[in-house]
């Protein structure tokens, strides 16, 4: 019987065949400011970017490695990443290789997405567990997710296959949408974290960036925030409060009524939430953040 190794080998260079047959698109690069060689489609407005420019949202991926790093010197307890919204792996990917001893749980529903996530997890060598799975506040066998449309006049003309959403948004036409399973992260905790790991927590990390569905993933984690406050708990959320103000007051709203204070990167409290920009933002149940 052949190896896990062998057969990885194998995928990997199968796919890289394929790929370099069917679309000029794909790349194979080295990310030196990242340390990662990664499988880079050119058409897609993410993997452009990291492309061209090194990265992609650096400043969350260095927030969620000092949250991490932090806490994986001490000696004891396990530090937990939830990837929501992994898109092709580039958290999930860094803090597997920058941070090792981190359990790490990344979902991605869309296909081609999650098969690049796939490979890129190969391609260096990493593994974390990954879920084609959408997160959200039911279990559904079948929910359509709306992929996003060609931008020619914005976004250097590519396609943002990072924008795929539930809702139908002025990038997102009813057209072109895949049919993926929905689980609450309730369900998924309660499942799929055993129950001696989830006795030596110190410290869960959880990043949602799902393109206007934040409200509903943390709907369906109530279950898990109630407990959570065994060991400190940290979501990073992106909230668009120009196009969806109201979702994100109410995510505000619940995650203050569940004991969660509300920060910008730079660890400053925030309190009122009228002037706030589109951007990425903090919750935690413990103070020390920095």
């Amino acid at each position: 019987m052949y190896g896990t190794r062998y057969l990885r080998q194998k995928l990997k260079t199968i796919f890289l065949k394929s790929i370099s047959e069917r679309s000029k698109g794909w790349i194979l690069k080295k990310i030196e400011a990242i340390d990662l060689t990664l499988l880079l489609n050119l058409d897609s407005y993410i993997d452009y970017l990291i492309s061209v420019q090194g990265n992609y949202d650096k400043a969350t991926l260095h927030k969620i490695h000092k949250l991490i790093s932090d806490d994986n010197n001490l000696a004891t307890g396990e530090v937990l990443f939830f990837d929501i919204g992994s898109n092709i792996g580039l958290m999930s990917l860094y803090i597997s290789k920058k941070e090792p001893e981190t359990h790490i749980y990344a979902f991605e529903p869309i296909s081609q997405n999650f098969h690049q996530n796939q490979m890129n997890q190969i391609i260096n060598s990493l593994n974390y567990s990954l879920y084609k799975l959408l997160l959200g506040k039911n279990n559904k066998d079948t929910v359509k997710v709306y992929l996003s449309d060609p931008l020619p006049n914005r976004e250097y003309g590519k396609t943002n296959m990072g924008a795929s959403s539930v809702y139908l948004r002025e990038n997102n036409s009813a057209q072109k949408y895949e049919v993926c399973e929905m689980i609450t992260f309730d369900k998924f905790w309660l499942e799929n974290i055993d129950i001696k790991l989830k006795n030596k927590i110190k410290k869960c990390v959880i990043k949602i960036d799902v393109e206007g569905s934040e409200l509903d993933v943390i709907l369906g984690m109530t279950d898990f925030l109630n407990v959570a406050h065994n060991f400190q708990t940290i979501l990073i959320v992106e909230l668009l409060f120009d196009s969806l103000k109201e979702k994100c007051k109410k995510v505000v709203d619940l995650m203050k009524k569940q004991g969660y204070s509300f920060y910008n990167y730079t660890g400053e409290k925030i309190e009122r939430i009228d002037s706030l920009e589109p951007g990425n933002y903090i919750f935690s149940n413990e103070e020390n953040i920095e």
